[in-house]
């Protein structure tokens, strides 16, 4: 360990992965950021996809993981979720634990962490939580859509099913009060990235005696910062002749939350004949029969992880199309207004804490096919819009959602929060 090692203060983030999936990456980016500044920062996480030295896994060996599956399985088969894991027993004499100033959860929801756990390691040490969806405040949702169960104790759910932890069982209401016993005993900071969730969260009974802060998420923009179209296509050769509308979802037609489903009924209201050049290019997850979307040719790319190729894809794209109905602060809107593309979104979640109507982008009603059909038509045709929005929305990011920026903000609030802690002690 180096001199600097031992001066640097540590924090610890503890979360489902390192850098796979939107909440994994956002996560992965405020270390890194922090890691760049004051602080030794670093990850421990069920899935490690990284060679990063910072990053350790929860399980040590296989027999933790067979037992945590173990224990998974049989409270999935009584309706239960995240109440116990073996891998948890122990966690404060982790050495990571042990020399860590400060712990930061990040995404828990993963099938590895235990939600008492959260109250023993926030009496261990100062502890902040960044909520990256519901999930921490209802009885199991991640994103609760217009139920407002969660805010009288759950129960009767009428999502049960939903998103991608679905129960066999209706236990949400048992789960809404094991959080509140929990929290009850619970001392920590809760961290929202979009004034979206720092109102849902304000809102939620179970965080009465916790301080909500707004910190957004953060992004390299000397990663993702705007490459030559003509340049970015014939990286990942795609002609350049062509009009590219890009949609990105790791499921692009089975995730309902990010709402191909509204996309294809907006293209089907918009002329072929007007936009004869017009490609669909999608990111993620589909079918190898859907070659065409409302007789616009379509261009997969299938899973992109990389942050270079990403930056390329969003660079070489003309607008995105953001349709989600429920969002906290989309990395991909933030990826594509970083690389010089504007977005038309629809104006749910945290959305708009990104695009401000007109000026970085377009916003339609949610759910509102017709309105979407009308702003993708009209960013489509206008390349004088399209370069305004463009220099805006770059000139947002830079200002406004840098990382250095934002891991500035966690280090005052991590500051904060350990003083706080110590004069309890």
């Amino acid at each position: 360990m180096s001199q600097s090692d031992v001066t640097r203060r540590s924090v610890l983030h503890i979360g489902t992965a390192d850098n796979s999936g939107g909440a994994a990456r956002a996560s992965y980016r405020i270390h890194r950021g922090l890691s760049s500044g004051d602080w030794d920062s670093r990850m421990l996480v069920a899935q490690k996809v990284t060679n990063d030295e910072a990053v350790s896994v929860t399980r040590k060996n296989w027999r933790w993981k067979a037992a945590d599956r173990i224990a998974s399985i049989a409270q999935e088969r009584v309706g239960l979720q995240d109440v116990w894991y073996p891998s948890m027993q122990g966690i404060t004499s982790r050495p990571e634990l042990q020399r860590a100033n400060v712990v930061n959860f990040q995404n828990l929801h993963g099938r590895f962490f235990s939600i008492p756990t959260i109250g023993k390691v926030s009496r261990f040490r100062p502890a902040v939580w960044t909520l990256h969806d519901m999930w921490s405040f209802t009885g199991h949702c991640v994103y609760a859509y217009e139920n407002e169960k969660w805010m009288t104790g759950c129960g009767d759910c009428p999502i049960l099913h939903s998103d991608h932890l679905p129960l066999r069982y209706d236990t949400t209401a048992f789960h809404w009060r094991l959080r509140k016993k929990v929290y009850s005993k619970t001392r920590i900071h809760i961290v929202a990235p979009s004034r979206w969730m720092q109102g849902m969260a304000s809102r939620s009974p179970l965080f009465g005696n916790f301080t909500v802060h707004l910190i957004p998420y953060g992004i390299d923009t000397l990663q993702f910062r705007p490459v030559d179209k003509q340049i970015a296509r014939t990286s990942l050769n795609l002609p350049l002749d062509r009009q590219y509308l890009l949609f990105t979802a790791h499921a692009v037609r089975d995730n309902p939350r990010k709402g191909f489903a509204y996309l294809e009924a907006a293209l089907a209201q918009i002329d072929r004949h007007d936009f004869p050049k017009l490609e669909l290019l999608t990111m993620g997850e589909l079918g190898p029969s859907d070659t065409s979307i409302a007789g616009f040719p379509v261009r997969s790319l299938g899973f992109v992880n990389d942050d270079t190729l990403l930056s390329l894809v969003h660079s070489a794209a003309d607008v995105l199309a953001a349709p989600s109905i429920a969002d906290n602060l989309p990395l991909t809107i933030m990826e594509s207004m970083a690389s010089g593309t504007p977005v038309v979104a629809f104006d749910s979640g945290g959305v708009s804490d990104l695009i401000r109507d007109g000026v970085t982008g377009l916003l339609a009603p949610a759910t509102d096919s017709t309105a979407l059909a009308v702003s993708l038509r009209e960013i489509l045709g206008n390349s004088d819009l399209r370069e305004r929005l463009r220099r805006n929305a770059v000139a947002t990011i830079e200002s406004e959602f840098a990382i250095g920026h934002v891991a500035g903000r966690y280090s005052n609030l991590y500051d904060e929060v350990i003083s706080e802690f110590n004069h309890h002690q």
